[in-house]
């Protein structure tokens, strides 16, 4: 199981614990378990964070000139 391939996809929001679940033909339990010892809800809200602060600083930037 290419469990940093699931990880990547929820972390970019490419689909739900459950949902990523099925499309790699992994339990959902299993799947879930994984995320959360190793902190993927976490991981994901800092990379939602990031991308947030890029954005707004790119568009700052935009206005700033």
């Amino acid at each position: 199981m290419d469990w940093n391939k699931i990880k990547a996809e929820y972390i970019a929001g490419k689909g739900s614990y459950r949902e990523l679940a099925e499309k790699f033909d992994v339990s959902f339990n299993t799947l879930k378990t994984h995320a959360v010892e190793e902190g993927w809800y976490k991981l994901k809200q800092q990379a939602n964070e990031k991308a947030t602060t890029k954005i707004v600083e790119e568009e700052a930037n935009r206005q700033a000139q």
